[in-house]
């Protein structure tokens, strides 16, 4: 998830919401436990919000159509890099269990 979430990690302004890609990450490393996890997400919760609001407000004022495209295509670029990572990561653990089992 954390590998997912570096993609849009460009996106991110809020320094909690960066952080919590790098506990997360570190999470998956098993360098970090549970709670440290649970405290970085629920501060990337609160930016997300936060941000979430201030943009409800901007978008009252934009070019709706424009920006409804952009997301459109942003978006589906985006689905299309983490599927790429899911691949790798579950086809390498895949891979693995067979091997274990031959």
């Amino acid at each position: 998830k954390a590998l997912c979430a570096e993609t849009v990690k460009h996106l991110m302004k809020d320094d909690r919401s960066l952080n919590a890609i790098k506990v997360a990450k570190r999470y998956g490393m098993y360098r970090a436990d549970e709670n440290k996890l649970n405290n970085a997400a629920a501060a990337a919760y609160t930016a997300a919000y936060v941000a979430a609001t201030a943009d409800a407000a901007s978008d009252a004022t934009s070019d709706a159509a424009v920006y409804t495209a952009a997301y459109a295509a942003a978006k589906k670029q985006n689905q299309l890099a983490t599927a790429e990572i899911c691949r790798k990561i579950l086809s390498k653990h895949v891979f693995r269990l067979i091997n274990k089992n031959q």
